[in-house]
């Protein structure tokens, strides 16, 4: 072989090795690219899941503090409970309920129905009326209470098994509380002691509730959970734990008292298995058991998410490190595919702005557009509408999705008219509907100088107070809930957004009693209230 000939084998072999070592460090960049990405996906989804154990853990707390504090201020009519115990039931309230907001304020903040859930939370404890209020209604500490244990919850196709078998087991952690509530009813119908103002109206439905519909353990002394009001079995199966409950349930005393309560049913009983007092302090043992079960259990669950999101967040760190330091072999290469990729991508997010259901834009064409505008000096006037659909689950249940994408994409076009007919009013005018997501709307407008606020809010009251027709000629109602605010020069886009959907809160509140007050006064005049109204249903 010549010289040249061993040269063009040797630049060969050079320019295969160089090849190899190019593709197979590119090769190797992208794999841990994607395993890193993958380990940080599985990072936020178990941060995701240990915030909904911790939701869970917060229902539980709500519940147990507000069903607390109603048995000391009922027991201490009936010289039960010190005053020294019910003035600690309501600082353990008023402590639990502040350190509940904070977190939830927190947690509202993220995406999806953990999200959700924080907020309806926070809702239902920052408006039910105990916020600074020491000596508090004992019939809102309950429902308060009650709410906090099973409202506001996901569908339960939406959530995972873990996650229905952990709200099984905190719907057991009040059991011994709720068996002592009707304990207190069932006395209070019985001696009909004398009580303050403060719990007239709460004393009123003990006798109806007891002899109607008294207990909730189920009738099986072995299986006090089977056929219970404490325990919904949603899992397909359930967890040690709840069976752990029901074995102290049986080893305690409160079935058979539970059973005495319910047998007022039939008829006016005897003396019950256990005086009140007796009652209350079996009722703190056994309760207390039950609640470290139900603590524990959370606690271990939360614990486990969160454990998995360190390790996959280590692990997305380290393989963002390999995928670093093989890139760098091929870095030629890999410039020129990340500018390729880079451009690729930005035509991807020009063509996803847009709500592919209305037609309106969305919240990335929200941060493209608005979120400059508001902050562009240009603009000296600036108005945001949040709108909230009204009762729109209801639409859906009753008419069908369809009815309801139809009732979305009208009112999505009703309010493009209003955008329409404001860029034509005046040279620099702008605006733009935004689907929030859900049946959530945003109506923006920006112009250089100020218009007249009420001629919108007259065009969305005409909007809210139509109709569109279906197919089988029902009417259905574009019904919404709508805060305005306006804003002078530059502005932060948040600020303006939390303003509104306030506003557009507070206006879901007033339209909201504004449709109850006929049923309000309609039960107010009622002799005998149902179940659902009564102290201590489940």
């Amino acid at each position: 072989m010549s010289a040249q000939e061993r040269r063009a084998t040797t630049s060969r072999r050079r320019s295969a090795a160089t090849a190899a070592i190019v593709t197979t460090s590119l090769l190797g960049a992208g794999g841990a690219a994607m395993a890193a990405n993958s380990s940080r996906h599985d990072a936020d989804r178990a941060r995701t899941d240990a915030q909904a154990v911790e939701v869970i853990e917060l229902r539980s707390e709500l519940r147990r503090v507000h069903l607390h504090e109603t048995n000391e201020v009922m027991l201490q009519a009936f010289g039960v409970a010190t005053a020294e115990e019910v003035e600690a039931a309501r600082d353990e309230r008023v402590a639990t309920r502040a350190r509940a907001a904070d977190r939830l304020l927190e947690l509202q903040q993220g995406s999806g129905s953990t999200a959700g859930e924080a907020l309806f939370l926070y809702d239902l404890i920052s408006q039910d009326g105990l916020d600074g209020v020491r000596a508090a209604d004992p019939g809102v500490l309950f429902d308060t209470g009650r709410a906090a244990a099973r409202d506001g919850r996901p569908p339960d196709e939406a959530l995972t098994q873990e996650s229905l078998a952990l709200h099984d087991l905190m719907r057991t952690d009040a059991a011994p509380l709720q068996i002592l509530n009707d304990a207190i009813d069932a006395a209070y119908t019985m001696e009909k002691p004398e009580v303050d103002d403060l719990l007239a109206e709460y004393v009123s439905r003990s006798e109806p509730y007891i002899l109607s519909d008294g207990g909730y353990l189920g009738p099986d002394a072995e299986a006090p959970l089977v056929d219970s009001y404490v325990f919904d079995g949603l899992a397909d199966v359930p967890s040690p734990a709840v069976e752990a409950v029901s074995d102290r349930l049986v080893a305690s005393d409160l079935w058979t008292y539970d059973q005495w309560v319910r047998s007022w049913q039939e008829a006016v009983p005897g003396e019950p298995p256990l005086t009140l007092a007796e009652l209350a302090a079996h009722v703190d043992e056994v309760e207390g058991d039950i609640q470290r079960i139900v603590a524990d259990t959370l606690t271990d669950a939360r614990a486990e998410h969160e454990a998995a999101a360190t390790s996959a967040s280590r692990w997305a760190v380290l393989l963002f490190g390999l995928a670093g330091v093989l890139g760098i072999l091929g870095s030629s290469l890999l410039v020129l595919a990340v500018l390729r990729r880079i451009r690729a991508m930005s035509r991807a997010v020009s063509r996803v702005s847009v709500d592919p259901l209305t037609g309106a834009g969305n919240r990335h064409q929200l941060e493209l557009d608005t979120v400059g505008r508001v902050q562009d000096p240009a603009y000296s006037w600036h108005l945001l509408a949040a709108i909230d659909m009204d009762r729109f689950k209801l639409i859906n249940d009753t008419w069908g999705h369809s009815v309801g994408d139809a009732v979305l994409v009208e009112v999505a076009q009703r309010l493009g008219i209003i955008v329409a007919d404001w860029r034509a009013g005046a040279s620099g005018h702008h605006g733009a509907v935004i689907r929030l997501g859900g049946d959530e709307f945003l109506l923006v407008l920006h112009a250089k100088s100020p218009m007249n606020e009420s001629l919108v809010a007259a065009q969305l009251d005409e909007i809210r107070t139509s109709t569109l027709g279906t197919a089988d000629g029902q009417l259905v109602d574009l019904a919404f809930s709508v805060g305005i605010v306006t804003a002078d020069g530059q502005s932060d886009l948040d600020d303006l957004m939390r303003a509104a959907d306030l506003a557009a809160y507070e206006d879901k509140a007033a339209r909201r009693a504004q449709r109850e007050e006929p049923f309000r006064q309609a039960a107010a005049d009622e002799i005998a209230p149902d179940r659902s109204d009564s102290s201590s249903a489940s």
